[in-house]
């Protein structure tokens, strides 16, 4: 009798270990760390759980909204960035782990950049900044890739560079610009065809417009190149000096 009641205690104590174990063991896959997925001692019960995760780093620190998805965290809400000092580094709106809407970039307080994103990849307008506030370059992405006129601005608002994009490859007329006399001029034309030189490069002279140099490309390559000198009666070839000192046409 006293041998069968200790058989069935020692039955009892052991479904009771085996069942505690197992406890163990779901909660220990249940905590985990909110971006890393490594374990930790917090205890997330259910999906779906939100988090609000600060980490902190050399470089500054990073704030972030989680979710929890079953296998890992990831972040669902507002991501921000510090520098090292506090001050607001970066800030941008995740969805199920996924950048969308407008990310900004800060520097000391002022603007640097600003991106717009789609289910993680650009897609609409970038812009950076100049330190005076002004802007600096403006891209438009489709998809991730750069698509339609990017344009590149100095310090003091005006118009340096306009560069067609398609599929994030150069296609089409690549234009630089000076300033002269307070206002705008072609100073250079170059053509392109899917990310490479083809065709004429041309360089003008401010002042007037007229022809300076002349290039021709073929798949990226210079083939013929000459500098041209504006006369009264159209274009000639300005004179070059060889290597000796002598002139030549």
């Amino acid at each position: 009798m006293i041998r069968m009641i200790r058989t069935k205690l020692w039955s009892f104590i052991a479904s009771a270990t085996l069942a505690t174990c197992a406890t163990n063991s779901v909660a220990a896959q249940q905590a985990r760390s909110p971006v890393s997925g490594s374990p930790t001692s917090v205890v997330t019960p259910e999906l779906g759980a939100r988090r609000d995760v600060v980490t902190k780093h050399e470089r500054g620190s990073e704030r972030a909204i989680t979710t929890d998805k079953g296998p890992r965290w990831v972040r669902d809400g507002v991501f921000t960035r510090f520098h090292p000092d506090g001050s607001l580094k970066a800030e941008v709106v995740y969805v199920n782990g996924l950048e969308q809407g407008v990310a900004t970039s800060y520097e000391e307080g002022r603007v640097t950049e600003r991106v717009t994103y789609h289910q993680g990849k650009r897609h609409g307008e970038s812009t950076t900044y100049h330190p005076n506030g002004r802007v600096e370059k403006t891209y438009t992405y489709v998809d991730g890739q750069k698509h339609g006129v990017a344009q590149m601005f100095r310090s003091d608002g005006s118009l340096q560079q306009q560069v067609p994009y398609v599929n994030d490859k150069k296609h089409g007329k690549y234009t630089y610009y000076a300033q002269f006399a307070g206002q705008r001029r072609v100073s250079k034309e170059v053509d392109y065809v899917d990310g490479k030189r083809e065709g004429f490069e041309i360089e003008y002279r401010p002042a007037d417009g007229a022809v300076t140099k002349r290039s021709t490309y073929v798949n990226d390559v210079m083939v013929h190149s000459e500098r041209l000198s504006p006369s009264s009666t159209g274009l000639t070839p300005r004179p070059r000096t060889s290597a000796t000192g002598h002139t030549s046409s």
